[in-house]
């Protein structure tokens, strides 16, 4: 998120077109730094309201619950980086 990491082989939102410019590489990785943030956000605040308003339901439907979130949210960071890496 703050452009502090080069292009590599280990680290970051690895395309074959976002290895082959930097200044793609940046720019997608600040996008995708921003919302894995805000997906995090989600979960931690999602976490916070079902330990308030979950307390008489079942463990496995609040896991369940938590876990969608969970998979969704990385589902639309994923489905984000890639939407806007094609307009690129």
């Amino acid at each position: 998120m703050q452009s502090r990491i080069p292009p590599n082989a280990f680290y970051g939102f690895r395309t074959t077109k976002t290895l082959s410019d930097p200044k793609i590489w940046y720019a997608i990785n600040r996008i995708q730094g921003l919302d894995l943030f805000l997906a995090g956000a989600l979960i931690t605040l999602s976490s916070i309201v079902m330990l308030v308003i979950a307390q008489d339901w079942k463990v496995e439907h609040v896991v369940f619950t938590l876990l969608l979130i969970l998979i969704l949210s990385l589902i639309g960071v994923a489905w984000h980086g890639f939407s806007v890496l094609r307009r690129m």
